[in-house]
């Protein structure tokens, strides 16, 4: 076999070609085991938002402005031939006791709601028996009607709390009309301290100077806040209404949106994002087509930074779409 060789160099061209030839096979082989290593690297660590069930995310439970409907209640007779109504008082408590629940703020009702959607927050008391114990008779009512009448008492009188019971519902409310959500029931066996009180009837003639003169007020105050917060874990709480609007968005892939902790939105929950569509023309209300999910990574008062998951749609996420809850189940 003959060789060239290279008359400036002395070289062996073949030898040379088999020697670049080597190291660009060697070259390949050391770029496609990289390139593997990667993809498998990349394949075992998803984006950590993107793992389904994953514990550091949750579903938020956003605080939701609530109309407050009168609380149901009967007028019954007194002992002393006074006739009791104590709704404007239990109103009163319900109001307070909803503004410090967790997941209910009480709101005014509006001449026009977008779409007629609205929360409504409905309670009334099923049950009032108060026990003369001294006297052996009752005064109040039962779903059965009014006790009594009991006529002739005008003294100090010992008195025990026989049954308070209260039924509360959570309700959403749009232009078809409402639904109920949740429903809860609570009674005075959630009240501390004790039930037994003495009353004088000679100063006792109407509702509130029978709420005053008591430690009513703490037992219905106490029913209502149990209540309230059996309301707020309801399995559906969040199919009631509630959203917020993005303001601001970033290229690298998040959104700001203008509810914070004042909202109670917290670090790692999720959301769904929705490009609101103006159907009125149709007599739809509120259609929305989904544009993706996001969970919260940063959280202030009135705002909160969220980090977009996964696009629903080729639209991307504009300013004035609306952020909605999205359960993990």
């Amino acid at each position: 076999m003959k060789y060239l060789i290279n008359s400036k160099t002395g070289l062996n061209t073949k030898k040379l070609q088999a020697k670049k030839n080597a190291a660009l096979h060697f070259g390949i082989s050391v770029l496609t085991f990289l390139l593997s290593v990667s993809a498998m690297g990349a394949a075992k660590a998803p984006p950590v938002s993107s793992c389904p069930g994953n514990p550091n995310m949750g579903t938020p439970v956003p605080v939701r402005a609530a109309v407050l409907r009168p609380v149901g209640t009967q007028i019954f007779s007194l002992p002393n031939n006074g006739q009791a109504n104590i709704g404007s008082d239990l109103q009163v408590l319900m109001t307070s006791a909803v503004a410090e629940s967790a997941a209910f703020a009480p709101t005014d009702p509006q001449a026009t709601y977008p779409c007629g959607e609205h929360i409504e927050l409905r309670a009334a008391v099923s049950t009032f028996q108060l026990d003369l114990v001294n006297l052996g008779i009752s005064i109040g009512y039962t779903p059965n009607g009014n006790m009594g009448p009991v006529t002739g008492v005008s003294g100090t009188a010992a008195v025990k709390v026989g049954t308070i019971a209260m039924d509360f519902s959570i309700w959403s409310c749009n232009s078809k009309g409402c639904s109920a959500i949740g429903a809860s029931t609570s009674n005075h066996s959630v009240a501390s301290g004790s039930l037994s009180f003495n009353l004088n009837f000679g100063d006792i003639s109407t509702g509130p100077s029978l709420m005053i003169n008591s430690p009513l007020g703490k037992i219905f105050r106490a029913i209502m806040k149990d209540g309230i917060s059996k309301l707020s874990q309801s399995a559906r709480i969040n199919d009631l209404p509630w959203q917020a609007t993005v303001r601001e968005v970033s290229p690298v892939g998040s959104f700001i949106f203008d509810a914070g902790t004042q909202d109670r939105i917290g670090v790692n929950q999720t959301f769904i994002v929705y490009a609101p569509t103006d159907a009125t023309t149709t007599g739809v209300c509120n259609v929305f087509e989904a544009v993706a999910t996001a969970h919260s990574v940063a959280v202030g008062t009135v705002s909160s930074t969220a980090l977009i998951d996964s696009a629903l749609s080729s639209r991307n996420v504009q300013v004035g779409d609306i952020v909605m809850v999205r359960s993990i189940r």
